[in-house]
C-alpha cells in the first residue's frame, strides 16, 4: 500500500498538558487525507513513565525520542523519518480549526509551481478577561509577532515577499519534505534549554528557501488557535522575548550570509531607543512600553554581535 501523502509533525518536550488534545485534533484531520501523525519528543525515552509513552502512542501513528536538546534537532529528526512527501507542522499546545490540514497542504498537494511551503494564520486565545491593554496594543501593531503568538496577513491568499523577515510560523506551516532534507533547520536557532532561545528556526529556513528561488504561500483558511498563558503577558517575559529576538536577528543574518550590522551602529540605535523611552516615560506616553522593549531588542543585537567566537 502507498504511504501517506502528508505527515503531521508535532515536536514536544513532553510536558505540555495540552499535547493530548493537539494530537487528537491532528489525528482526526489526518484520517481524511490520508496523513500520518508523527510525534517527536525532545528528550530521552527513559525520562517518561510508561503510562505517558503508551498514551502518546495511542494518539499518534508513531512516536520518536530525540535526545539532542533543541527543537531544531527534533524537527530535523521528524523530517528525516516522515513518510509523507509533505510535512505539516503543528505546535504541541495549538488547536487546529476544522479543515486546517486540508487547507495548509492544498497548494503543495496540487503541485503548485515553484512552491516550497505554505503558512497559515495563528490566532492567540487569551485567558478570561483578555490581555493587558499595553500587550494588546503591541500585538495589534503588525501582522505577525512572537507575542501570542500572532500571525495574520489578512483574508486573501498571497505570496510571502522576499527580503523581509516575514515568514510562515512554525506553529502552522507545511513544506515539501525533500526541501527540508536539503535545507534543514539550524541548531543555532530555535527553542532550546541549552541556548535559551525561543525561536527563529522557522523564519530562517523560510528565508533560506526564498533566497534559493522558492516560493512560499500564505493560506488564510488554514487557521490554528494558540493559547496564551498569563505568564507570557508580563512585562518581564515580553522584555526578555525582545532581547532574545535581537540575538536571533543577528544570528539569522549571519547564517543567511547577510552583512551583520556593526556594533557601533547597534549602540547608536540603542541610545536612540533609550532617549525616546526616557522622554515617553517622562511624558507618560502610551508608547513607553513599546520603546522599552525596543531597547531590549537592540541590547540583544549588541550582545550577539560581540559574542566571543561568533564570526563577523
Amino acid at each position: 500500500m502507498p504511504g501517506p501523502a502528508v505527515t503531521v509533525l508535532v515536536a514536544t518536550l513532553g510536558e505540555n498538558p495540552l499535547l493530548p488534545e493537539a494530537l487528537r485534533q491532528a489525528q482526526e484531520q489526518a484520517a481524511a487525507l490520508p496523513a500520518e501523525v508523527l510525534l517527536v519528543v525532545n528528550a530521552p525515552e527513559a525520562a517518561f513513565p510508561a503510562a505517558y509513552r503508551d498514551a502518546w502512542r495511542a494518539l499518534a501513528h508513531r512516536v520518536l525520542f530525540e535526545e539532542r536538546s533543541g527543537k531544531s534537532h527534533a524537527l530535523n529528526r521528524g523530517v528525516a523519518e516522515a513518510r509523507g512527501a509533505i510535512v505539516a507542522f503543528l505546535d504541541d499546545d495549538a488547536t487546529p480549526a476544522p479543515r486546517w490540514l486540508e487547507s495548509i497542504t492544498a497548494p503543495l498537494r496540487a503541485g503548485a509551481s515553484g512552491v516550497a511551503g505554505c503558512g497559515g494564520r495563528v490566532l492567540p486565545v487569551y485567558p478570561a478577561g483578555g490581555p493587558p491593554e499595553w500587550y494588546r496594543r503591541i500585538v495589534a501593531r503588525g501582522p505577525s509577532t512572537f507575542l501570542g503568538p500572532y500571525h495574520d496577513l489578512g483574508p486573501l491568499p498571497q505570496e510571502y515577499r522576499r527580503g523581509i523577515f516575514l515568514a510562515p510560523f512554525g506553529a502552522n506551516c507545511a513544506y515539501r519534505r525533500e526541501l527540508l532534507l536539503q535545507y534543514p533547520y539550524r541548531a543555532e536557532l530555535g527553542p532550546s534549554r541549552a541556548t535559551g532561545l525561543r525561536g527563529g528556526e522557522d523564519t530562517e529556513v523560510a528565508c533560506r528557501l526564498r533566497a534559493h528561488g522558492w516560493r512560499l504561500l500564505y493560506c488564510p483558511d488554514a487557521v490554528v488557535y494558540h493559547p496564551v498563558e498569563p505568564a507570557r503577558m508580563t512585562r518581564d517575559y515580553v522584555a526578555r522575548g525582545y532581547y532574545i529576538q535581537g540575538v536571533e536577528n543577528v544570528r539569522m543574518r549571519r547564517i543567511l550570509g547577510e552583512v551583520t550590522i556593526a556594533a557601533g551602529y547597534a549602540r547608536v540605535r540603542l541610545a536612540r531607543s533609550w532617549a525616546r523611552w526616557a522622554l515617553a516615560s517622562l511624558l507618560r506616553r502610551r508608547s513607553r512600553h513599546r520603546l522599552a522593549f525596543r531597547v531590549q531588542f537592540h541590547r540583544g543585537q549588541i550582545q550577539e554581535i560581540l559574542r566571543p567566537g561568533a564570526r563577523p
